[in-house]
C-alpha cells in the first residue's frame, strides 16, 4: 500500500477508523485550481479490519442514485454503455454518486490514517449527477459517522448501492 501524497480522480483510499475498521472511498472530483481546495469522494460499503485488495474494492458497491441524462457535462456514449451493461433496466438514465466533500486543508490533518490502494479510471462528473452530498472535513465527524450505521443513514437519504464496476473501466 502506498501512503498518501496527492489525490487524483479515481484514487481509491482506505480510511482507518478509530475502531480499527477500514472504510473505502473513491475520489470523484478534485478542485485544486481555485480556493477553497477540496475533494469529493464516493463512499463504498467496505467494512473490514484489514486494508482491501483491488479485487475486493471492485466487488464493493458505492452509494448513489439514478438520475436523468442532461446535456450539461454529459457522459460519453461509452460511459453510458458501461453503466447500462451493469444496470440495463435504468436506461436511458444514468448513475451519480453521493458525495463526501473534504477540504484539502482539513484532509492534510489526518493523512496518516489514509492509505492509497490504487487508481481506477472512472467515469468523471459522477458528483454532478448525484442527489446529495455532505461536508465531512473533520476527522471526528468522519470517524463517528462511519463507525455508526452509515449505510442505514445513507439509504434513508434516498441513496442506493451500485456496483463499483459500473463506473470503472
Amino acid at each position: 500500500m502506498k501512503k498518501l501524497d496527492k489525490i487524483s480522480i479515481g484514487d481509491v483510499l482506505a480510511f482507518n477508523l478509530n475502531n480499527g475498521f477500514y472504510r473505502v472511498f473513491i475520489c470523484t472530483k478534485r478542485e485544486i485550481e481555485r480556493s477553497p481546495h477540496y475533494y469529493i469522494f464516493s463512499c463504498l460499503n467496505y467494512n473490514s479490519k484489514r486494508v482491501p485488495t483491488v479485487a475486493e474494492v471492485l466487488e464493493c458497491d458505492f452509494f448513489g442514485a439514478i438520475t436523468r441524462i442532461t446535456n450539461y457535462l454529459p457522459y460519453s456514449d461509452a460511459e453510458n454503455e458501461k453503466i447500462w451493461s451493469f444496470y440495463p433496466n435504468i436506461k436511458p438514465n444514468i448513475l451519480g454518486n453521493y458525495g463526501i466533500l473534504i477540504l484539502r486543508k482539513d484532509l492534510t490533518k489526518f493523512t496518516d490514517r489514509i492509505e492509497k490502494i490504487c487508481t481506477f479510471k472512472i467515469i468523471e462528473n459522477l458528483d454532478l449527477y448525484g442527489t446529495g452530498s455532505m461536508n465531512a472535513s473533520d476527522w471526528d465527524y468522519i470517524n463517528d459517522f462511519f463507525e455508526e450505521d452509515y449505510k442505514k443513514i445513507l439509504l434513508e437519504r434516498g441513496q442506493n448501492l451500485f456496483k463499483v464496476g459500473a463506473i470503472v473501466y
